[in-house]
């Protein structure tokens, strides 16, 4: 039977049980236990009794078990690694995994009475514990003996189901660090402490230092940072959103007010629960080789099924990963699951940009083509339909005949001369629309001027002067470098003024 030790006498023992949590400057504990302790309230439950007599179960074996039922006790305050008093996320962790694997146990009973601890490697453990619960396939349900907070709920967290008494209290799901000065008392001590240190932060913190703003700052920081890590941990389990979990305060909740609060499932005693759990657990036991079989060996050979199914699972998992340990192989299958996820987007946008550059192409190709005038109305209903590159294709053999056929029609109406064909014909086919319906019609070929559009306004002096003399005497009056300066301006220019002197 275990025994009530109370802080006082660990002390005179000659062992600190809390002396493993002042190694941590973030903690995840419930202060309000700290100060009940400081004052003589239990610290936990420590000792046995010589003469008590023990389960039938080895003694190795970190948990009792009663008809397929392990309960695993987690009593006072969590470290990431045991010592004395002090429970450790690791011990935690190893029971339940062999409780996991024992062949006799069908689900677990994590019975927690615990103000919480050190916040170092507390979401690790609670992460990996979670994980072999769902690797085993086994019911585990966590019970708040009297409390849960903190750390410890955050290991109640990994159980598939959370269950409090009426006066059994979960929550405080937040994180607090202290920072203490001494340098008041060295004083009086008359005690002259010097800190020597290289890196401006490096001493942050330290306690014969007096309190600094922007350290505590940094902490502070610290300490949200690891807050929402505690929160996103208890709102996956919880099915509560990261707000919602911040807006409890790191609150407590007793019985049905952590029900309503989302914090537990359900308000039932201990001993209801236990035998509850019993009664929908069959202990799994070896099946009798010889003889008749009875209803409960019969049963008892379906968990071990469950359980041959889940190590061939794993062992097929391996295979896939390379990992074989469980943890492991969710982890590897979630980060492919995520570069899959991942693959798929980029794929898709991929695919929606080639369709928009596809769409781009198909209707820089029409508006080409129509301002080559290779596009009649018959023409054009085949084009909107037709692929980019049989467009493309199309317009490298096509005939500008649109164009050519009114280029024609203009000459032969008298609005366009002879010596404006060339410059007709680099028009866009909208351009040269908008000419046709707007020039006037039958202007003797020696009076028609070449529209307001036409490459030979606003010409430089130099140029002008030589277009001048070129209409007035003729292109083979100008010199070589006049004619060097109309070529060079325009040459649709200088072949129209060759054909004018003609």
């Amino acid at each position: 039977m275990k025994h009530p030790i109370t802080l006082a006498q660990a002390l005179a023992e000659g062992r600190d049980p809390l002396h493993i949590l002042g190694a941590d400057r973030a903690l995840l504990l419930d202060t309000s236990w700290l100060a009940r302790v400081e004052a003589g309230a239990p610290l936990m439950f420590w000792g046995e009794d010589d003469d008590e007599e023990e389960d039938d179960v080895p003694e190795s074996t970190p948990y009792e078990l009663t008809n397929g039922v392990a309960v695993l006790d987690i009593e006072g305050p969590l470290a990431q690694r045991g010592w004395f008093c002090v429970e450790g996320y690791d011990t935690v962790a190893g029971a339940l995994t062999k409780a996991l694997a024992d062949t006799r146990v069908a689900s677990v009973l994590l019975r927690l009475n615990s103000p919480g601890g050190a916040a170092a490697g507390a979401f690790e453990w609670c992460g990996q514990m979670r994980e072999r619960v769902v690797v085993s396939g086994k019911r585990v349900v966590a019970y708040a003996d009297e409390m849960a907070l903190s750390g410890a709920y955050a290991v109640a967290c990994v159980a598939d189901e959370i269950v409090v008494p009426e006066t059994g209290e979960v929550g405080s799901v937040g994180v607090i660090a202290s920072i203490v000065s001494r340098v008041a008392k060295n004083k009086m001590d008359g005690r002259d402490v010097r800190v020597v240190s290289a890196g401006a932060e490096k001493a942050d913190g330290h306690p014969d230092l007096p309190l600094d703003d922007a350290a505590i700052a940094r902490f502070q920081a610290d300490v949200n940072a690891l807050a929402g890590v505690f929160y996103r941990w208890v709102g996956d389990r919880r099915r509560m959103s990261v707000n919602e979990v911040a807006a409890l305060e790191a609150g407590t909740r007793m019985g049905g007010n952590a029900v309503a609060a989302r914090l537990a499932d359900r308000v039932l005693g201990y001993h209801a629960l236990l035998a509850e759990m019993q009664r929908a657990s069959t202990p799994v036991t070896p099946a009798p080789t010889t003889g008749a079989r009875s209803p409960a060996a019969t049963s008892a050979r379906t968990p071990r099924k469950n359980t041959m199914d889940n190590e061939a699972l794993v062992a097929e998992i391996a295979a896939i990963t390379g990992e074989s340990d469980a943890a492991a192989q969710v982890g590897v299958l979630r980060a492919k699951a995520q570069r899959a996820a991942q693959a798929d987007a980029l794929e898709t946008e991929l695919r929606e940009l080639k369709t928009a550059q596809q769409k781009a192409r198909h209707a820089a190709l029409i508006q080409q083509a129509e301002d080559d005038g290779k596009l009649d109305a018959d023409l054009r209903v085949w084009a909107e339909t037709a692929a980019p590159d049989a467009l493309e294709g199309y317009l490298r053999v096509a005939k500008p005949t649109a164009k050519t056929a009114l280029i024609e029609s203009l000459e032969t109406s008298g609005k366009l001369t002879p010596g404006l064909r060339e410059w007709a014909s680099a028009l866009p086919m909208r351009t040269l629309t908008e000419y046709a319906a707007k020039a006037p019609a039958l202007i003797p070929q020696t009076e028609h001027q070449p529209p307001a559009e036409a490459p030979d306004t606003g010409l430089p002096p130099d140029v002008a002067a030589a277009v001048a003399k070129a209409r007035k005497d003729g292109w083979k009056a100008l010199s070589a470098g006049e004619k060097h300066a109309i070529t060079s301006h325009s040459k649709p220019l200088a072949d129209r003024l060759r054909g004018e002197s003609r």
